[in-house]
């Protein structure tokens, strides 16, 4: 077949990084059916049977692609292997509940008496992920190596919508633990995460002496750090729909590596790589490698990689390089929450192709700018908030009008004063942090105002996660890079929705 024909023949461009990025999710996602790797008794049944099927359908299907030269078949079947056989290998032996003897090393102390450690041991046995102990009040610090005995076990499947086990594991950790008292037998463990943690200690006293008391909201919004948030506080953010502002993800990315980009002249193409790439790692390690951060920082250098060297940036393989990334690290990473948000917020934003508005004054061409990519994302997520939490917020839009803005100006002065304040006169700092706080004391009247309005949040019956990852199927058919006319698109998307509807009503039946 001449070339010419093949490439008019074409549903998508040919993306390697695609094939692997789904084929891998979907291998991640055959060995939870039925939650059979989430069972104390190792692998369940109908987890065995989907496995056994699934592989025998890749193989058949990546013989099939090899006999026919179908390079973008062959990846997706190759990739849905590697993700059953990723996701067996990573799935920990469960941990039955009982009295032990652990031994760890602290990487992180929460402010509940919880502490994160890893290289831990029950009874002498390493484990291959973290354990979240709880110890009561503890005196203990980031490095410290402690001694405890326990009771521990592996958390599991708390019924429908949520899986805390998975969310766990997404989290690094695979058993939990209680303690009466705990007993540091060494100083001198995790250097690494000693020495982050002091810098992430540092810089949030830094926004602490500077903006007072909207230093937590301050810290969530730089540092990802939600400790220190109060419930009331982050209801008026989940009531009003603005909870995804909170989280560290191409938000926060494309504002502070922005300061970066001004700061550095486009002569300087270089500089301006290596500058913003070393910013963007040391900033996912000071933030504990979050995974909506990861995501939007891979992307991010992806974007400036591709102007280096005079390429045309494809945000659509930057998504799915940072996907391919997160799920060989961590299959699990596939039931984080704030992943599923972060990716579905982007993969919405790419497929409606908002973002490219050109206007004749460019403050203005921004604002609208990121006021549509919010409305994009609210849209693309709206589906998984309702998965998540049973609930939609019903003036979700006019919240991220309100917000955005104000918001974006908070982050990036807020940034920029924290900065600032390890070389400038503390009164000076207080003041300008007073103002800041003012802007967000500001954005909190009005979305208590809008949070309170009649019928602020509907409580809704949680679809299945198969219909969210539907319904961005459906946004996919009507984007752009689907190289078919508009009547096949619509065509596409007429059938994905009678599934989603099919897939919902059986949900509905199927109490």
């Amino acid at each position: 077949m001449p070339e010419e024909a093949r490439k008019n023949k074409r549903f998508i461009n040919h993306r390697p990084l695609l094939f692997t990025a789904v084929g891998l999710a979907l291998g991640v996602a055959l060995c939870g059916i039925g939650g059979g790797l989430d069972e104390l008794s190792g692998v369940s049944t109908s987890t065995i049977a989907a496995i056994v099927v699934a592989s025998a359908v890749s193989l058949a299907l990546l013989a099939l692609s090899l006999i026919r030269r179908s390079t973008g078949l062959t990846i997706f079947a190759a990739a849905v292997l590697v993700g059953i056989l990723r996701t067996y290998l990573a799935t920990p032996t469960p941990v039955v509940n009982g009295q032990y003897e652990l031994t760890g090393v602290v990487v992180k102390v929460e402010d509940n008496c919880a502490l994160k450690l890893s290289d831990a041991e029950l009874d002498g046995k390493s484990l291959d992920y973290d354990v979240r102990l709880r110890a009561g009040n503890v005196d203990v610090q980031v490095g410290d190596v402690i001694r405890a005995h326990c009771n521990a076990w592996t958390p599991q499947n708390t019924g429908k919508g949520y899986n805390v086990r998975r969310a766990m594991l997404a989290s690094g950790i695979s058993v939990m633990a209680e303690a009466d008292s705990v007993e540091v037998v060494a100083h001198d463990g995790a250097p690494v995460h000693k020495k982050l943690d002091s810098i992430r200690n540092g810089v949030n006293q830094t926004i602490h002496s500077a903006f007072g008391s909207s230093a937590p909201a301050m810290s969530a919004f730089l540092l990802g750090d939600r400790s220190e948030l109060t419930d009331d506080y982050n209801a008026l953010m989940r009531d009003s729909g603005v909870a995804h502002l909170l989280a560290l993800s191409g938000y926060n990315v494309g504002l502070l590596t922005g300061i970066i980009l001004l700061l550095i002249p486009k002569r300087r193409p270089v500089a301006r790589f290596v500058v913003s790439a070393l910013f963007l790692a040391a900033y996912c390690a000071i933030a504990a490698f979050e995974a909506s951060l990861v995501r939007a920082s891979i992307m991010c250098v992806c974007m400036l990689a591709a102007q280096l060297f005079n390429r045309r940036p494809d945000p659509l393989s930057s998504i799915s390089l940072a996907a391919v990334i997160l799920l060989l690290s961590n299959p699990y990473s596939l039931y984080s929450l704030g992943a599923q948000l972060s990716f579905a917020a982007t993969l919405g934003i790419l497929f409606m192709g908002v973002g490219r508005l050109r206007l004749k004054f460019k403050t203005i061409e921004y604002i609208v700018n990121a006021l549509l990519l919010s409305v994009a994302g609210t849209v693309a997520t709206m589906l998984i908030t309702a998965h998540s939490f049973g609930q939609l917020p019903l003036y979700t839009l006019l919240s991220n009008i309100v917000a955005v803005p104000i918001f974006t100006l908070a982050i990036v002065t807020g940034a920029i004063i924290t900065a600032l304040a390890f070389i400038l006169p503390t009164g000076l700092i207080t003041i300008a942090g007073s103002a800041v706080g003012s802007l967000l004391e500001l954005s909190n009247g009005m979305l208590a105002r809008i949070a309170s309005l009649p019928n602020a949040v509907l409580e809704v019956r949680k679809p299945p996660m198969l219909a969210c990852v539907i319904a961005l199927g459906m946004l996919f058919m009507m984007s752009c890079f689907v190289l078919r006319p508009l009547k096949q698109r619509l065509m596409y998307t007429s059938a994905l929705f009678i599934v989603f509807t099919a897939v919902m009503i059986a949900d509905i039946i199927t109490i």
